[in-house]
């Protein structure tokens, strides 16, 4: 759903735009209110003129007036619950959504060429507010044992 396209919920056809971006800001780009998640890396440790450890944040945000997830939102409460993740009163759409990121690469070895991911030590999970119409958090990433045989891309 993030990275757009179209799929069929419950017999019902949605198609979307795609939410992720390379980059951390929405302002100027859309006045909708959206989602969307951005992704960065910075690097740790140079060994021998090699990257050896990255920094992967994962910051997920949405307009202010879309946090909560009721039993009328899209997707609802009960939506959620039937695709098998956690949500709740307590609960918000980032909540959610960070959820699903840290359950596909918390301790992922499938990325090849990148090595291990595990959530940073400290500041995993950090509050992301790119600006005042938007509320979110950002999830940090320690990959080491860089891979360089493995292939990235199709």
């Amino acid at each position: 759903m993030l990275l757009g396209g179209r799929w069929t919920f419950n017999g019902i056809e949605y198609k979307e735009q795609g939410q992720v971006f390379d980059y951390n800001f929405v302002s100027g780009i859309t006045d909708d209110e959206k989602t969307f998640v951005s992704v960065e890396t910075d690097i740790d440790t140079v060994d021998r003129n090699m990257f050896m450890d990255f920094n992967l944040y994962v910051c997920i945000f949405t307009s202010k007036n879309l946090v909560r997830i009721t039993d009328w939102t899209s997707p609802s409460v009960k939506q959620i619950k039937e695709m098998g993740y956690f949500t709740d009163v307590y609960a918000n759409r980032i909540d959610v959504l960070c959820d699903i990121t840290d359950r596909v690469l918390n301790g992922a070895d499938t990325f090849p060429g990148i090595g291990d991911i595990m959530p940073a030590p400290k500041g995993h999970v950090t509050i992301y507010c790119p600006d005042s119409k938007y509320y979110g958090k950002c999830l940090k990433y320690k990959i080491s044992n860089y891979n360089n045989g493995g292939r990235c891309g199709n």
